[in-house]
């Protein structure tokens, strides 16, 4: 910061508060860009699946999901992760038995929307908790260039 100093003239004390203010809005966005989804209610046997859960953090460039510990599933039961409605193939799955057994890693899905489905939910002998998981923003996608140019500069910048 302080090589800055010289290019920034007087304002090198509202430049660190500029900063400071916009790590620590950085910080809230971070804690409140989570959502916790749940499901795998044991149903009877033959019935379908439930819907794809889908989620959606806008100006997220990666999500991560996470299984909580918690979670178990029937034998038959499996969770399955895609980055949209239309991909066929799982980005990671989390089959039977519990996430306490190590076998249920989180799964990196990029952009900003992960989808959620469930298999084999009814009709198991042994049925499980269910699952539930958390999804958070891994990255933010950086603004673009006409987005960051058409807000106005903070108050001390401005010239």
């Amino acid at each position: 910061l302080a090589s800055l100093g010289p290019l920034l003239g007087r304002a090198p004390a509202q430049f660190t508060c500029l900063l400071r203010d916009d790590a620590l809005a950085d910080l809230r966005r971070g804690l409140s860009a989570a959502v916790s989804l749940s499901g795998g209610e044991w149903r009877p046997a033959g019935s379908r699946s439930s819907a794809p859960r889908r989620v959606h953090i806008p100006g997220a460039a990666a999500l991560l999901v996470e299984p909580e510990e918690s979670c178990s599933l029937g034998p038959r039961g499996a969770v399955h992760v895609f980055a949209d409605d239309a991909a066929h193939r799982p980005l990671g799955s989390w089959r039977g038995g519990s996430a306490r057994d190590g076998g249920w890693a989180p799964v990196a899905v990029a952009g900003d929307t992960a989808v959620l489905r469930e298999r084999g939910m009814g009709g198991t002998a042994a049925k499980g908790r269910g699952w539930r998981v958390r999804v958070s923003v891994a990255a933010w996608a950086a603004p673009r260039e006409e987005a960051a140019l058409s807000q106005p500069l903070p108050r001390g910048l401005q010239t």
